[in-house]
């Protein structure tokens, strides 16, 4: 998948793989509802508990805070082993063993909190109640504050009934004192006053070492509870409502995969695919100016596919015009009289591409000559049902200087061929030589545009020979076949021979002018155009003198 693409290219992808992406769509839709268990109602309860006894006091230790958020955690583990769930089913009776169970059970600690919530789902509203509460109830059991409740409660009662003691004889203590105190205001002998001043120094220790035994003993009533306490929060929640299944969810969930998996697959194939497929791969990704593009063109024999000639008013005529308005606007000054067509590699539709385009700048009347120097597979002769008698070959071999015998007339004015000729056994050799370098200097004053139809880049070094004679080299590139890699390749193996590149031709094109195409199947009989071809079916042998 080439870079830089725009929002125009992923359309385009997307009207290219459309059926790919529904059919994958719609499987993944199919196999979520079929997959969809039948619809049993589920339900949810969720009972919360407080682990810790810092949240029940004004003044708590933050450090017993963090303790009892860590405590939360080892009651959440606790909650899915066996002893607890084993110890719900024997409690409720229930049915499944208790990995099943356990399965049922989510257990949350709520982050940065001493609550606990234990959620339990069941096919019944009131056994999911029931089954989250006696969860609650099992770890609760369990914990250290449940097990030394029993032992505290006697503890308790005794320290409380000490401590009523205690106040009772503090305050008889207090009376005696004050009753002591009172006599010493009157008269009394010196013994009388020392023994009340005894008496009165005893009560006041034995006062306070009450008033000390009671503090220490509320204070212990106060404190003594478990820092590891677990108790219940909130009772189980029914949520409203069933959470079981939904087929029409399941299937947009599926639907949604499906179209996730057809995604990764356009990607893989596109990523894989490194062919030039649009014209910014031309203009982005080579770096080369775009000349222009054309559809396919069909046909059985070689000359079917002139239908340049056939037909001027057809949609891909007027594509091939678009090209030499292109080569003409590219050098006002210095116009392009010399042009090689050539392709990276071989069946890219390089001699196609000469042929059509030398018959729309003929039409423009443009003294135009399409010369074939594909000396190893020659076809312009064949496209223009032309006899391959005397060519360039036999030009360049001989000592003549009179190009207009080899030069073959067409139905089209303007335009002549000069086919490949006899097939050498050294073609670079013979591209490569001084006379014909004399030759293309000749051609050039002859003519208005000359067209060269040379090898592949790739294939031969012959277009490599000729493309530093000529004015301009255009690279024609095929839609869906030429690779990046390859046209890279071509593109440097020129630029070092010295060529000047003038653009890229994309052949095969699946781009549409749709203005253009509404335009000429308005404006024609059903889209077709008279049935008459001026290129005649048999091969022309006879010659006309050269105009120029």
């Amino acid at each position: 998948m080439n870079e830089g693409m725009d929002l125009r290219q992923y359309l385009a992808l997307g009207k290219k793989w459309w059926w790919l992406i529904i059919i994958c769509l719609s499987i993944g839709a199919v196999i979520g509802f079929a997959t969809t268990p039948q619809a049993v109602p589920s339900y949810q309860a969720t009972t919360t508990l407080v682990v810790g006894t810092s949240i029940q006091t004004t003044n708590f230790d933050t450090t017993d805070l963090r303790n009892s958020v860590q405590l939360a955690k080892t009651y959440a583990n606790m909650a899915q082993r066996q002893p607890v769930i084993q110890g719900v089913i024997d409690t409720l009776h229930l049915k499944q063993n208790w990995k099943a169970l356990a399965n049922q059970l989510t257990i949350v600690n709520v982050p940065e909190t001493q609550l606990l919530e234990i959620t339990a789902t069941s096919t019944s509203a009131a056994e999911a109640k029931a089954i989250a509460d006696e969860i609650a109830n099992q770890l609760i059991a369990l914990s250290p504050s449940a097990i030394q409740e029993k032992k505290d409660t006697e503890s308790r009662q005794f320290v409380q009934q000490r401590l009523a003691d205690l106040q009772s004889k503090i305050e008889a203590g207090q009376e005696r004192l004050n009753t002591l105190e009172a006599t010493m205001q009157g008269s009394l002998s010196a013994d009388e006053i020392q023994e009340l001043q005894t008496e009165i120094t005893n009560l006041e220790k034995l006062i306070s070492d009450w008033e000390n035994t009671y503090t220490q003993l509320f204070i212990f009533l106060e404190t003594d509870k478990a820092p590891n306490n677990l108790a219940l929060f909130e009772s189980a929640q029914v949520n409203t409502g069933s959470t079981a299944a939904s087929p029409s969810r399941n299937a947009l969930l599926g639907g949604f995969l499906g179209l996730i998996v057809s995604l990764g697959i356009i990607f893989l194939v596109e990523y894989m695919d490194d062919t030039i497929k649009a014209t910014p791969d031309i203009t982005n990704t080579l770096e080369l100016t775009s000349l222009g593009r054309v559809d396919k063109i069909d046909g059985k024999l070689p000359y079917d596919r002139l239908l340049v000639g056939q037909d001027p008013f057809s949609p891909i005529s007027e594509e091939y015009r678009i090209i030499r308005s292109n080569l003409q606007f590219m050098s006002v000054d210095y116009p392009l009289k010399s042009i090689l067509i050539t392709s990276p590699s071989p069946a890219e539709g390089k001699s196609i591409t000469a042929a059509n385009l030398g018959i729309v700048m003929a039409q423009a009347g443009f003294k135009t000559v399409i010369v074939d120097t594909d000396l190893r597979r020659p076809v312009q002769h064949k496209l223009f049902q032309l006899a391959d008698a005397a060519g360039l070959t036999d030009l360049l071999r001989s000592s003549a200087t009179n190009i207009d015998p080899y030069l073959n007339p067409t139905p089209i004015n303007n335009l002549y061929v000069m086919t490949s000729g006899t097939i050498p056994p050294n073609p670079s050799e013979l591209l490569g030589s001084q006379r014909m370098a004399d030759f293309v200097e000749a051609l050039r004053d002859m003519a208005d545009i000359v067209i060269y139809d040379s090898p592949p880049v790739l294939a031969v070094a012959d277009a490599l020979v000729l493309s530093n004679q000529v004015d301009g080299v255009a690279v024609v590139v095929q839609a869906k076949k030429t690779r990046l890699e390859s046209a890279r390749q071509a593109l440097m193996t020129l630029h070092q021979g010295g060529a000047y590149i003038i653009g890229g031709i994309l052949n095969r094109s699946k781009e549409k002018s749709a203005g253009y195409y509404q335009y000429y199947h308005h404006g024609s009989t059903n889209g077709h155009v008279p049935a008459h071809s001026p290129i005649p079916a048999e091969p022309q042998r006879h010659r006309q003198k050269s105009p120029f």
